[in-house]
C-alpha cells in the first residue's frame, strides 16, 4: 500500500464572501514548509453519579468545534523577469498578506495596463478564508473517499516575518477558524510555475533605523516582526450555528456547535532586531524612553530581495513609521562577541492603521 508523502501535499486558500462559506473550489497555492492546521472538538464532562465507576459517553457530549494551526512558508517574490499580478485574486502570496493586514492596492499604469507596485496596509477588519489541504491520503485508498480537508471561516490571528543568518526569510501564518470538513471533492490548486517565483534571502536584506530624516543602516544577525490581530475566539451561541462533521452542513440540530464569527481585537505589532553590541547608541534609546521623547521618533525599514538589490530587482519594503525600543540589556553569556536584542513595539504614527505597511516594487 502506498504511504502518504508530505512532499506530495498541497495547500491553498480562497477568500470567502460570507464568513464560514466556501466560495468556490479553485484555491490559490504556494510551495510551503509545513502546516499544523487541525480541528479541535471539545467535550463537556457532566459530574453525575451513574451507579458505576465506568465513564458513560451519554454524560460526556461533544460540544463545539474550532480550528487552529500554522502555515510556514518562504517569503515569496516574483523573479525579475516576471510581471506583477494584476490583483489579489491571482496573487497567492498577496492574498495571505491581505488576509493578515486587511487591505491590498495594485497600482497599474501603461497601455495595456500593468501592475507597477503592490501595497499591503492595515485595515480595521480582516477577510476570512477557506483553506484546503491535500494531505496525499488518496494514495492509500483503493477506492478514494473523503480524502480532502477543508477549513472554513479561517482568519489570520498572527503573521510573523523572520529573517536569520544562513536562511531564507520565512513567513508563519497562525490561523483560527470555524470548522473542518473532510470530503471526496478534490480542490483545484492554482500554483505559480516554480521558475516564476523566488525566495527573499536574509543575506540580501537591508535594515535601516531612522531618526527623523536621518537614516542609519544597521547590521543584524536576525530580525522578526509579528502582527497580532488578537482575534476573539469565544463567540459561540446555541444551535443556530451547529455543525455536522459527517456532512459539512451548517444547520440546526446537528452534532456540535461552531464559532459564529471571529471579530478582530486590538492589534499589536512587535518585533526584535539582534545587533552586535559594539556601541550603546540604540541601547540608550531604550533607557531614555521615560525621560526623552526622541525615543518615539524612531522608524524601521526592512527591505527584502531575492538577489542583490539593483535596478530591475523586485524588492519588498516593510515600513514601521513609529517604533519604541523596549529592551533588552546585553549580558555576557560567555567568551563570544556580545549581542544586543533590540525588542520593539510599533505604534500609530499620524493616522489610524498606519503602524505597518509592505510594498512590492522594482528597484530603480
Amino acid at each position: 500500500m502506498p504511504i502518504p508523502l508530505g512532499s506530495l501535499a498541497q495547500i491553498g486558500w480562497l477568500k470567502e464572501t460570507t464568513f464560514g462559506t466556501k466560495a468556490g473550489n479553485t484555491f490559490l497555492s504556494l510551495p510551503f514548509i509545513s502546516e499544523s492546521i487541525k480541528a479541535n472538538i471539545e467535550t463537556v464532562k457532566i459530574d453525575v453519579i451513574p451507579g458505576t465507576r465506568s465513564r458513560l459517553y451519554q454524560y460526556e457530549p461533544l460540544s463545539r468545534m474550532s480550528v487552529s494551526g500554522d502555515i510556514e512558508l518562504p517569503f515569496i517574490l516574483p523573479t525579475n523577469d516576471q510581471a506583477l499580478p494584476s490583483g489579489v485574486s491571482s496573487d497567492p502570496f498577496g492574498a495571505l498578506l491581505e488576509a493578515a493586514l486587511g487591505k491590498s492596492t495594485y497600482t497599474q499604469s501603461g497601455t495595456p495596463a500593468a501592475t507597477t507596485s503592490i501595497t499591503w496596509a492595515l485595515e480595521k477588519t480582516l477577510p476570512s478564508l477557506t483553506i484546503a489541504v491535500d494531505r496525499n491520503t488518496y494514495n492509500t485508498n483503493t477506492t478514494p473517499t473523503n480524502n480532502y480537508f477543508y477549513y472554513t471561516g479561517c482568519k489570520i490571528n498572527q503573521l510573523t516575518i523572520t529573517g536569520e543568518e544562513n536562511n531564507v526569510v520565512r513567513l508563519r501564518v497562525s490561523i483560527n477558524g470555524q470548522a473542518e470538513v473532510l470530503t471526496n471533492t478534490a480542490p483545484t490548486f492554482n500554483r505559480p510555475a516554480i521558475n516564476t517565483i523566488t525566495t527573499a534571502k536574509f543575506w540580501q536584506s537591508q535594515v535601516q533605523l531612522q531618526e527623523g530624516s536621518n537614516s542609519t543602516p544597521v547590521k543584524v544577525r536576525s530580525f522578526e516582526i509579528t502582527i497580532n490581530n488578537n482575534l476573539i475566539t469565544d463567540r459561540y451561541f446555541n444551535n443556530v450555528y451547529s455543525y455536522s462533521p459527517a456532512t459539512g452542513e451548517t444547520t440546526p440540530s446537528k452534532i456540535v456547535s461552531v464559532i459564529a464569527d471571529l471579530p478582530e481585537g486590538r492589534r499589536e505589532i512587535s518585533g526584535r532586531l539582534e545587533l552586535q553590541f559594539d556601541n550603546t547608541k540604540w541601547y540608550e534609546k531604550f533607557l531614555s524612553a521615560a525621560a526623552d521623547s526622541t525615543n518615539y521618533n524612531l522608524s524601521l525599514v526592512i527591505t527584502l530581495a531575492g538577489s542583490y538589490i539593483q535596478a530591475g530587482t523586485y524588492k519588498a519594503t516593510i515600513t514601521l513609521p513609529k517604533i519604541v525600543i523596549t529592551g533588552e540589556t546585553p549580558n555576557v553569556n560567555g567568551p563570544n562577541p556580545l549581542n544586543f536584542t533590540m525588542n520593539f513595539v510599533a505604534y500609530q504614527d499620524s493616522a489610524p492603521d498606519d503602524e505597518l505597511k509592505i510594498e512590492l516594487t522594482k528597484a530603480t
